[in-house]
């Protein structure tokens, strides 16, 4: 009898003894777990992104064309814009401005709007504040003598940011825009079927279209993707007309109104009108 008492206070404390390192397993995995997704979770929600759309229902798009290389077709994008009756937004870089005067007069005399693209077209990610604040004011000057208006739209070059270059650039005075349809027109080989192509598919109330001033077959495509969209029941907005103010932005890029305050409720020495 006593043997067999023994023996189950022994397979007792053995169960125990089981289930409490199990449990010391469970809870050290879970700390584990915790650890390496706690910076992961923090990283998405503290994203800093650029608007690559707006939300909206009204049927609206922003063609977007930028300037980095070349202009021989810049006049003739202007007279389609023209003959349309379409507003783009144009982004400039600073060495194309100085390099290409008598374009830049065109585009700042047709009155489409301009946002900066940088002053030499460099990667972002790797310049530092001070060169960041350099290649800015560098370009708003370049743009300044031109006669066009003090830019507050700016377009990262190669489309490469990161929290702490668009946290610059907001700084700065700066709404950083990316896009929503990537016409890829700037390879050489891309076909005028391929850019409506995706165009139609992508297009989207709000959408934000990207271009290139000097891609091959612009001429040849613009006519008829402004066509096609209007067939479609959009409407041609300059970029700072399809914005909202401020940066609510979601973690797709896109930006949506900022939200409406709640009414406070009354004090006591207010009146209860309800």
């Amino acid at each position: 009898m006593f043997h067999r008492t023994r023996h189950a206070h022994s397979r007792k404390r053995l169960w125990l003894l089981l289930f409490a390192a199990l449990a010391a397993l469970l809870a050290c995995l879970l700390l584990l777990f915790s650890r390496r997704s706690a910076p992961a979770n923090a990283e998405a929600a503290a994203r800093v992104l650029p608007v690559y759309g707006v939300e909206t229902d009204k049927k609206v798009v922003a063609l977007t064309i930028d300037a980095a290389w070349g202009a021989d077709k810049t006049p003739e994008i202007l007279e389609i814009l023209e003959e349309k009756q379409v507003t783009a937004t144009f982004f400039l870089v600073g060495r194309w401005v100085r390099e290409f005067p008598e374009e830049t007069a065109m585009i700042v005399a047709s009155g489409h709007p301009i946002g900066s693209h940088s002053d030499s077209h460099a990667h972002f990610c790797s310049l530092t504040d001070a060169q960041i604040h350099e290649e800015l004011d560098a370009t708003a000057e370049a743009l300044a003598a031109a006669g066009a208006k003090a830019p507050t739209l700016f377009r990262a070059p190669y489309g490469e940011y990161d929290d702490r270059v668009v946290t610059k650039l907001r700084s700065a005075g700066y709404q950083v825009i990316q896009w929503t349809v990537d016409t890829l027109d700037w390879q050489e080989d891309r076909t005028v079927e391929q850019v409506l192509e995706v165009v139609a598919r992508k297009a989207a109330p709000g959408a934000i279209i990207l271009c290139h001033n000097n891609a091959n077959t612009i001429a040849d495509y613009l006519p008829t993707l402004i066509d096609n969209l209007r067939a479609e029941g959009y409407e041609f907005v300059a970029v700072e007309d399809l914005l909202y103010e401020g940066f609510n932005i979601d973690n797709n890029g896109i930006q949506h109104p900022e939200p409406t305050p709640e009414p406070s409720e009354p004090t006591s020495n207010q009146p209860n009108t309800r």
